[in-house]
């Protein structure tokens, strides 16, 4: 099982919150979810989702973490036409220690 992939979301719109982006990603069964950040302010913002552990076990999410682990752009479709393009985050997650 693969740990600790992260997917850099890397141009959000301003109206995507951290629980709108976990409630689309829950759907599309990626794995589990540690922790989401999102960076920028107003228009220019973009977003890192840090996972745990990818589920491997589901066709579609393997078919996704093996495009990403070859660098390519997979597109994850938020609201029908709406997507939001993802890649593999070239960032190691950043550690925090303190609690929000």
């Amino acid at each position: 099982m693969v740990t600790k992939i992260s997917i850099c979301i890397p141009r959000l719109d301003r109206f995507s919150s951290r629980k709108t982006i976990h409630t689309v990603l829950e759907k599309y069964k990626l794995g589990s979810i540690n922790r989401i950040d999102i960076v920028g302010w107003g228009e220019v913002r973009r977003a890192f989702i840090h996972f745990e552990s990818w589920n491997e076990t589901h066709p579609p999410a393997k078919n996704i973490l093996d495009r990403l682990n070859k660098m390519e752009k997979v597109n994850i479709i938020h609201s029908f036409p709406w997507y939001w393009r993802c890649m593999k985050s070239r960032v190691p997650c950043p550690s925090f220690n303190h609690q929000y």
